[in-house]
């Protein structure tokens, strides 16, 4: 079994070569590089995304917030094939020569089952969040 053996470097040569490099001058040269941290001052921004020195021990299983309920909510209610087909069936009723009927029947009651889903996702989510708060709320022994 051969082990590998670091291929020589020349060491430089001219106006290159400095002193440190003179005394190493054997068929082996040491480079040692030089880090100088820099100073960032940290913005409004940076700050915002900084990661806390420990983790968090809270607890959360609510699925929303007040701001990503309605687009949270929507993709989860348009994954399900059955609305996202009656989407695409609204759609093509408001194509005026395509549809038979109104586009009013077809929309209605889409928009009827969006809706009681959202209210019913909305109260489920708020038991969930008032949980939450308890359960982070009691005192770690």
């Amino acid at each position: 079994m051969s082990t590998a053996q670091p291929t020589p470097v020349p060491p430089a040569s001219g106006p290159e070569r400095s002193a440190s490099s003179a005394k190493n001058s054997g068929p082996f040269r040491q480079v040692q590089a030089h880090t100088i941290p820099l100073e960032v001052k940290r913005g409004f921004f940076e700050s915002l995304f900084e990661k806390p020195e420990f983790a968090s021990n809270e607890i959360r299983t609510s699925k929303y917030s007040l701001l990503t309920f309605i687009p949270v909510n929507l993709f989860e209610q348009f994954t399900r094939v059955a609305n996202l087909y009656f989407l695409f069936i609204a759609g093509i009723q408001l194509i005026p020569g395509l549809s038979p009927t109104s586009w009013f029947t077809t929309v209605m009651p889409l928009a009827f089952v969006l809706i009681i889903n959202a209210i019913k996702e909305g109260y489920d989510d708020y038991f969930r969040h008032k949980s939450d708060k308890e359960i982070n709320a009691k005192k770690v022994l």
